[in-house]
């Protein structure tokens, strides 16, 4: 994790924002633990919380790094490379398709015809 410009301390919504991105790994580390081997449902709700976690820890690293951070560095590396994290493996739309229709029953998408 980024140290804060100038070494300042966190701010309060820092601490917040990063005890909160700690937590949110930790109920996705139990809950990989429980899924086991088999790929499920679960799988879709790993990549997708796993990747909207990811994109929000990039976010902050940048946020307490401070405006420095959107010039070069580890920050601005990954800044850049966190939005692409949503397509990779799937996108996070798709993920939340597969919830949506095998998790909470809703009706499938309409398919355009080719």
């Amino acid at each position: 994790m980024a140290r804060p410009a100038e070494g300042r301390p966190l701010s309060a919504p820092e601490r917040d924002a990063l005890t909160s991105l700690l937590a949110r790994v930790t109920a996705a580390k139990t809950m990989a633990q429980r899924q086991g081997p088999i790929a499920s449902t679960a799988a879709s709700l790993m990549k997708l919380g796993i990747t909207e976690m990811m994109f929000d820890v990039a976010m902050l690293r940048g946020d307490i790094a401070g405006p420095a951070a959107m010039l070069d560095g580890a920050d601005a590396a990954g800044m850049l490379a966190a939005p692409g994290g949503r397509i990779a493996g799937g996108t996070s739309q798709v993920q939340r398709n597969i919830i949506g229709e095998r998790l909470l029953g809703l009706p499938r998408e309409p398919r355009s015809a080719p």
